[in-house]
């Protein structure tokens, strides 16, 4: 969407008004883009005390704008640049001269990609919500008995996945691995994956909050891997040595 230039009328044609045809240009631009704000009014000799309001998603501010390096008095009309708009913004322009008061119409300047705010989040240009993967080998006995150490009652420090792909190091001896979530309102609760074949892989794809603790646990015979995928920052860990043995 775009607005084409309209003429703003100067000299003996203006109403004698604060502030005439105030306008953005353009009303719709990419985030970071920079836009221009654009109105009639006397000449810099009788210029009026002007204050900016802008209100984003994120909140409002009020500034005077006389003598600000970004306020220019162009071709017989007013121009005042906002360098960086971020996000969808309404602009409302005050002038004050004595006795004379007027507040313009509101302007408002949608941003193609800006920050958004919905609920708890608040997104600021690109989300990235899927981290890369902290992978957790299951390949002998001994590695075994160290993970079932490390996720003894593991705390995740953000939202994320964890993705188990298992079997059974040998033939017809069941291998299992089972994940528990401990607390909350209602007691433990445990998922499972089993295998008997070692040429079969079986899976486990379980959903973590943060701040939730849990207990992974493998049979000794249990070879594969464990990965935990964080929605954003965050391990699943309460075994910082055992961490960075990982």
């Amino acid at each position: 969407m775009s607005t084409a230039p309209r003429h703003l009328p100067t000299g003996p044609e203006t109403s004698g008004r604060l502030i005439d045809g105030f306008q953005a240009r353009p009303l719709q631009v990419k985030r970071d883009d920079p836009i221009n704000l654009i109105w009639q009014g006397p000449d810099p000799k009788e210029a009026p005390h002007y204050i900016l309001e802008y209100t984003t998603q994120t909140g409002s501010a009020t500034k005077p704008i006389n003598g600000d390096p970004h306020l220019a008095y162009v071709g017989g009309h007013w121009q005042f640049t906002v360098d960086h708009l971020t996000s969808t913004t309404a602009f409302r322009l005050t002038a004050t001269k004595g006795e004379q008061h007027e507040t313009s119409l509101l302007t408002l300047v949608t941003v193609e990609g800006g920050d958004v705010v919905a609920g708890d989040l608040t997104a600021n240009g690109h989300v990235k919500l899927l981290k890369a993967r902290h992978p957790y080998r299951y390949d002998e006995p001994g590695q075994v008995e160290d993970r079932n150490k490390q996720f003894d009652r593991a705390v995740a420090e953000t939202d994320g996945y964890v993705v188990a792909v298992i079997k059974s190091s040998q033939a017809h001896q069941r291998a299992t691995l089972r994940i528990t979530y401990h607390g909350g309102t209602n007691a433990d609760f445990s998922v499972s994956a089993s295998s008997t074949d070692p040429n079969q892989q079986e899976t486990l794809f379980v959903p973590v909050g943060q701040g939730t603790t849990v207990t992974i646990h493998a049979d000794a015979t249990v070879q594969g891997s464990v990965a935990w995928f964080p929605l954003g920052d965050g391990l699943l860990h309460n075994n910082t040595k055992a961490e960075r043995r990982a």
